[in-house]
Formats: C-alpha cells, structure tokens, sequence
C-alpha cells in the first residue's frame, strides 16, 4: 500500500507534468512490481495465482477502461443536448450511468475479494474463471454490454443529429404550451413548424426523410418574415397529448396571421403551385407566362399524381426535351444540382428549372440561360469554373442533345482552351468568372457559345454575306416521285441538327433530309397518294416541327386542315388539330401557340394547341390592301414578342402585326408588284433574326431579299437576282426560306426542285 501512494505522483512524470490523474485503479500486484521493482516481496504475495488468471484479471481492468470511455463520449455528446431531448430518455440514460457505475465498483470489489480467498486457500482459481467467463455477456460494465447499451440508444444520437442542422435558440424549444399559443406569438411571421417523432421516424423514414431535407433547405432559403420551429413529439409528448392542433406524422406546418394556411406544406406544394414558388419558376423561364406554367404543372399532376418523379421518370422528362440524344449522363450530372430542396427527388418547380435551360424556357433570352449554365457548372458556389468542370459539361450536355457519338473530347478541349486564352489565363490552375463566361458564349458564339447553347436563336450580323452559288442539299435531280426528287417543293423546316423538312406540295408529302446525305430523303408524312384520309396529305404547303411532342405539324391544304404527325418510327397515320381551314402558312411561337394563315378569310389566327377557333391576330377584315387589311395570306414567322410578320402575297408586301394591334405595318414592299429593291414580286417565305432583320422569298423576282432596321424603305439582294435560271446562283421561283445555327441559308428552289444552302462567309 505504500508502493499504491506513490502512483499518483510516479506516473505524473509520464505526462511531462501534465495534469494528474484524479481517479486511478489497483492494478494486479505483478504488474506493479514489475513497474517498481518490488519484484521479490510481490512476488511471495502472488505465488499462489496462474499468471494466466492474472493476465486476464488485467485484461478486465482494461475493458472496463474502454466501456467507461465509450459511455462517457456518449454522455459528452449528449450534454449540450440535454434541454432538447425527451425526459425519459435522460432518465433512462442516468439510470444506465448509475448502474454501471455499480457494477464496475461491484467488479473490482469482487476480482479483490476473490484474489484474496485464492491467496488464502478459501477458493479455487476455477471460481475465478468462471466469474472472468461471465464478464463480456452478462457485466454491464463491459466494453460490449456499453456497445449494446449504446445500439439500444441509438435513437438518441440520430435524434441529436438531427437536431445539429439546428439553431438551438433559433429554431427549437424546450418547453411548449400549445400550438395556438405559439402561432399567435409569432402573429407577423410566416411560420414554419417541423413536427418529428421517433416513432413516425420508425413506421415512414421516406417522408420523414424528405420533410426534414426540405425543412433545412426552406431555412436556408428563408426570408426575414419566416421563422422556422422544430416541435418534438418525444420531448412535448406530455404537453401536446390533448392539443387540438397536435399532428399525426411528420409534416410541416404553414400559419400566418396566427392560422394554420397548411398542415403538410410538402405535399402541399408539390400538388399546388405557392405564388413565390410561381414568381421564381417565371424568374427562371422568361419565354413562360403564369398561364403556361399552370397549364404545364395541371399536366405534370395527370401524368405524375404524387407530384414527385423517379429516376427513371426524370431521364424521361430529360428526353422529352433533348429527344435525339442520352439523358441518363446528364441526370446523373445534374440531379444534385436540380434537387434544390434535398429531397432525393425531382418535383415540378426543379423540373423547370430544366427546361429554364432550353428554348422552351428561354426561347432568346440568352443570358438568362447561360447565367442558369454558369451555376450548374458552379455547383459549389466557388464563383468561379475551371478547365475540367467546363470540358464535363459540354460532354454530358453534347450527348444529351445530339447523343454520345458526337462527343468529341479532343475538340471540347480546343473551345475551352479558347476561352482561356480570351482573357489570357492559364487553363490549368485558373478560373473563368461568370462574367467572363457569358462573355466567350455571346461573343464568339459560333466559336464557343453553341457548344453550351445550340439551340439559341439565329442573330446574324446586319452586314453578313453568303456564298453566291448555292450548294444543293435536297433533290436537284428533276421534279419526281423518287426519294432522290422533289417535284414543286414549297416550305421548309432547319432543325437544330440541320436536319431539313420540306413540304413536297407536288408529291403530297413530306420529306426529310438529314445532314450530309444529300443523295436520298425519307418520306415522313403522306405519301400514300392524293386524298383526305389520315395517312393521306393533299398539297401540303407548309411545316414545321414541335420538339416538346417530336411530331411534324403540317399545312395539308387541299385538305383544308393542319395535322400533326409524330416523327416516331412507325407512325403511318396523321391526327388533325384544325379542320375547315384554308391555310397557306404555320408557325409556332416559344410557348407553343400555333399560328395559322388562313388566305379564304385573308387572316391569321392563334390557337394553343387542342383549340379549334382560335384568336385572330392579323387581318380579318376582308381582303384589301389597308393596314388592316391583307390579301392572300401564305407564310408566317413569329418573333420573341409574339409580333406576327405575314407573307401578303398578292399585296406585294410584308406586314408586321404587333401582339394585340389591330393593324399591321408594312416592314417591306408594299410599292406594288416589281423587281425595284424596294418592290417585291409575288413572294412567299419570311424569315426574322433576333436582330429584327427580316429575309423575303421574292418568288416572283427569282431572289432572296434583306430588309434591316435602319433602312426600311428598300431591301437588298442577298442571293439570286441573276435572272430565272438552274444555274448555283440562280433560282426558279424561290418559295421557303431558313437559317441554320451556323447562320447558313437555306432556299426552297420550286420550279428547279431542289433546296439550295448558301453557306455564310
């Protein structure tokens, strides 16, 4: 016992001088001999003992060690806790504490007085064993009765965890009154309450998942008139049991003005749009109105009636919107940025943020778009993207649009490197701000910013100058029935990956050339013969394409109808959206409106798409030649501000028709019939860039005309004008007319049967 005096002290010196230990334990007396050389009088107090009993005697005292560390890290944990945590569950805990201490003061007191019967003869080693043997399973003090113990109170530390994405002052309670009593002190708040239990943890983890991610992301988001609560049922079990207002799962509650507006504002929100939730999806997706976007989320609910999609729902959503290319990358690129509310999952207001990123979304609002681009690649918020993050995103998004095969790596990091090098930085440890971004894509879009936005609107320089002699992409080789001919082909469709579709009129279908095969095309409407049924077409005049259901909506004019085919495989048959028309020209605006020309009633209407009336929006006013007039109506075009620009053939002019106007104003001729340059001849297909450049078909004249902004009074050649001829530079009877997104023009060569691309310098 001497030698046990001098402990504290020796071991002092262990620590540098550290400290000193406050408790200290009675080690097996050989050990300590062996530390104090007192080997020879320990020695004779021992003899009798196994070392092996006495080694696993020492192995105790060390376990217990071990659990006691592990409670009391758990107890550490805990404490700051403590006010926020139920009260059973504290006093379950302190009883667990007092037990085991008991139990270690019970062991010590056991292994001491067993030692020394053995020592005495009193008891055999064999009663040693067997209380050694015990240990582990049935000793609370054991390290693995403290492991089960802890298993056993798990509910309190993911409890705790939870409560750790908390303010403890800010957002949780440790007493409460009642439910009414806080709505009415937090009267001038939109209040926010989180109601959580253990058990509804227990029997729907998903929603209860999903309401507490959506919680933090709310306070995250949060405004100076919202407050958020955590309201605990395990610690106000008591004080809430006979609350009127009290809730039966895991949910969030909405009140303000002292009344509860929602008692599952979640679930609420994904079947009803909120106003701020509407304010921020028409932020985003500046080509929308708040009619649009209610129509699209009636939808999204009959087609999605929880509100929410899967995975695999998603990836379709994302095909439906980049239909020729592979969304599976490109969900799994921008899942964790478009889960907004940390949810796991996809609900309407994220989905739109998607389509925010296409021309749906923002049909020429490019730096509304690139700026929604910026942050997906910035998903850190570092306000900053480097070489890698740049290549990334222009890889998943090229397979998303145009598919994997047209990924190509080597050139990708060709566009990056010329960003770089822009605002002269190093590509390899440098950033590009946001404002240097936006700058490389507007400034040299043809060079860099269609790799990130190849679907923007054509906005061709004012002085722009094409190749003379055309290049013929589409028949050429006689009119016909061939696949390799056309025979009096009239309007024409460029898709985005110059895919053109033309309105064979003189074969009564539709033909489809693809980039680069200029050999043959493929009939993807009609064809059938001259008729009326629905796998018929009857000189169809015009067409365009409606990328969000992939189908062909088609002037079929003899027919005296607008159908619509989809461009799926398999389709043989048409379905009519207009019938008792006689339309000339179609065109479609961002939000999906139809506009039909109609050139019996010398007018224009707009439907949405199901509609069989219509709006009227240009003339209607019986045929003339007065600004509210038109005479012969064929093809259209549709700006960014909803204005109307209308072919009126046999007024020799073109007139813009402002959304809402009741007369239109000339934007070109109008000085009767012929080939002065401030004249047009009996013209057809138009055509308006983001500039507000307009391009004729001046069928009559055999030329393609410019009018711009600062000279509206005469227009200038752009191609043809060198007499009727099939000569490269000369047309017969020009009637469509296009751009690609290279700003390459592309001509509808009736009387030569052949589409021609002139290719811009």
């Amino acid at each position: 016992m001497r030698v046990f005096k001098t402990v504290p002290s020796r071991i002092k010196t262990l620590n540098e001088g550290k400290g000193q230990q406050l408790i200290f334990v009675l080690y097996p007396l050989k050990r300590m001999a062996e530390i104090f050389k007192h080997e020879l009088q320990i020695n004779r107090m021992i003899r009798e003992v196994s070392h092996l009993v006495v080694m696993r005697i020492e192995d105790i005292f060390e376990d217990i060690s071990t659990g006691k560390k592990k409670f009391n890290d758990f107890l550490n944990e805990i404490k700051p806790w403590e006010h926020y945590i139920s009260r059973d569950w504290r006093d379950a805990i302190r009883q667990k504490q007092a037990e085991r201490i008991a139990a270690e003061v019970k062991t010590q007191r056991e292994l001491s007085t067993l030692l020394q019967k053995i020592r005495g003869g009193q008891a055999e080693e064999s009663e040693m064993e067997r209380l050694l043997d015990d240990f582990d399973r049935k000793n609370p003090c054991s390290s693995m009765s403290i492991e089960r113990l802890l298993r056993e109170k798990r509910n309190v530390t993911l409890k705790i965890r939870v409560l750790k994405d908390f303010q403890p002052e800010k957002h949780l309670l440790k007493e409460i009154t009642s439910i009414k009593y806080m709505l009415s002190g937090l009267y001038d708040k939109n209040l926010y309450l989180l109601h959580v239990s253990e058990e509804w943890e227990t029997k729907d983890g998903d929603n209860s998942f999903k309401q507490l991610r959506f919680f933090k992301s709310m306070i995250k988001n949060g405004t100076d008139d919202s407050a958020f609560i955590v309201i605990d049922y395990d610690l106000h079990h008591s004080d809430l049991e006979n609350d009127k207002d009290k809730a039966n799962k895991c949910c969030i509650y909405h009140a303000a003005r002292g009344k509860i507006k929602s008692k599952d504002y979640y679930q609420d929100l994904l079947k009803k749009l909120s106003p701020s939730q509407i304010s921020f999806i028409l932020k985003e997706n500046s080509s929308l109105s708040e009619k649009d976007i209610l129509q699209r989320h009636k939808d999204f609910l009959t087609e999605y009636p929880t509100g929410e999609l899967t995975d695999d729902e998603f990836v379709g959503e994302l095909q439906k919107l980049y239909k020729d290319g592979n969304s599976s990358n490109y969900y799994d690129y921008l899942f964790a940025t478009n889960d907004k509310d940390r949810s796991g999952t996809i609900g309407f207001s994220e989905l739109m943020s998607v389509v925010a990123l296409t021309s749906i979304g923002n049909a020429d609002n490019v730096e509304k778009r690139l700026s929604l681009i910026f942050q997906i690649i910035d998903r850190n918020e570092k306000n900053g993207i480097n070489f890698q993050q740049l290549v990334k995103f222009i890889e998943v998004f090229t397979a998303l649009v145009k598919g994997e095969a047209a990924v190509n790596t080597a050139n990708i990091k060709v566009i990056v490197k010329r960003m770089f090098k822009m605002f002269k930085k190093n590509a390899e440890d440098e950033q590009l701000s946001k404002e240097e971004f936006m700058n490389c894509c507007t400034q040299k879009y043809k060079e860099i910013g269609c790799a990130f936005l190849p679907d923007i609107p054509v906005n061709i320089p004012a002085n722009s100058k094409w190749t003379q002699n055309g290049v013929t992409i589409a028949g050429g080789h006689g009119g016909g029935y061939a696949t390799n001919q056309l025979h009096w082909p009239y309007g024409l469709f460029i898709d985005d990956d110059q895919t053109v579709v033309i309105a064979d009129y003189g074969n009564d279908r539709i033909m489809q050339w693809k980039n680069g095969n200029t050999t043959n095309g493929q009939v993807v409407a009609g064809g059938k013969g001259q008729g009326d049924g629905l796998h018929q077409l009857d000189r169809p005049t015009d067409v365009l394409t409606d990328k969000e259901t992939d189908s062909l909506i088609i002037c079929d004019q003899r027919n005296e109808r607008v159908v619509r085919w989809s461009r799926r495989s398999g389709t043989t048959q048409g379905e009519i959206l207009i019938d008792n028309i006689k339309c000339d020209g179609v065109a479609m605006d961002e939000q999906r409106y139809l506009y039909v020309s109609d050139w019996e009633k010398h007018e224009v209407r707009r439907y949405q798409l199901g509609e069989k009336n219509g709006t009227l929006v240009a003339g209607g006013n019986g045929r003339g030649d007065e600004l509210n007039q038109l005479n012969w109506p064929t093809y259209l075009f549709v700006d960014r501000d909803h204005s109307v620009y209308v072919s009126d053939k046999r007024n020799h002019r073109v007139m813009k028709w402002v959304e809402g106007a009741k007369e239109g104003i000339v934007v070109a001729g109008g000085q009767g019939a012929g080939n002065a340059l401030a004249q047009l001849g009996s013209h057809s297909g138009v055509f308006v860039d983001t500039l507000g450049t307009l391009y004729v078909a001046d069928e009559g004249n055999h030329r393609v005309m410019r009018w711009t902004q600062e000279d509206k009074k005469q227009g200038t050649v752009v191609v043809g004008g060198n007499g009727r001829g099939a000569g490269a530079n000369q047309f017969v009877f020009p009637v469509g007319l296009s751009f690609d997104r290279e700003c390459n023009l592309y001509v509808v060569d009736a009387g030569n049967a052949r589409v021609q691309r002139f290719s811009i310098k």
